[in-house]
């Protein structure tokens, strides 16, 4: 089974058997990079997003490697800096992103903060005012937690920040920068 592709965009084909006998199964993957130029998507001339069963460093931080995985449509990832509107610092702001009408979807962007420790419990502090923040899985949920001893990696992302797996080390522990604002961290635990 090859794949011929006629395109400039980076691709791959995933191939596998399955346990049922004789029965095999492919996945292609292919990657469309865009820019927005006066509000309007343009296919960048440049497709610097290869495909890779490795994690891979770019400008907007570590991305997953990519592998065989059952969709049920294409997946968007929007990558770029909030700016805080009028230049002026803020703590916190919502962005949106809309895609003709039919997808919609916001985060909330925090300045950094962090967990501390008082005489009421643990608290998060005040978020620093930011003109910019980046919106890169670095600044999104996840990174590592420690457990007995070893340092165990947040499934879903391993680049972020905010994972915590017992109390007792959250003091002190960045909070994630970007949240779903319909599921705010509230507790150490969240």
């Amino acid at each position: 089974m090859d794949l011929i592709n006629n395109t400039s965009f980076p691709h791959l084909l995933f191939r596998t058997s399955i346990e049922v006998k004789d029965y095999i199964a492919a996945s292609i993957n292919v990657r469309v990079t865009y820019d927005i130029e006066n509000g309007k998507l343009k296919v960048s001339t440049e497709q610097s997003w290869p495909i890779s069963a490795s994690p891979i460093k770019s400008d907007y931080g570590t991305l997953a490697g990519d592998f065989v995985y059952k969709r049920g449509g294409v997946d968007i990832f929007i990558f770029g800096k909030a700016i805080a509107p009028g230049n002026v610092p803020t703590q916190k702001m919502l962005v949106t992103v809309c895609i003709t009408g039919k997808i919609n979807h916001s985060v909330l962007v925090y300045g950094n903060r962090f967990w501390e420790s008082g005489f009421l419990g643990l608290s998060m502090s005040t978020p620093e005012p930011f003109l910019e923040m980046p919106l890169t899985l670095e600044n999104a949920f996840g990174g590592y937690a420690e457990w007995d001893g070893l340092q165990i990696p947040c499934p879903t992302n391993p680049f972020g920040k905010g994972f915590i797996w017992k109390k007792e080390t959250a003091n002190g522990k960045a909070l994630p920068n970007i949240e779903n604002p319909n599921k705010l961290i509230s507790r150490w635990k969240d």
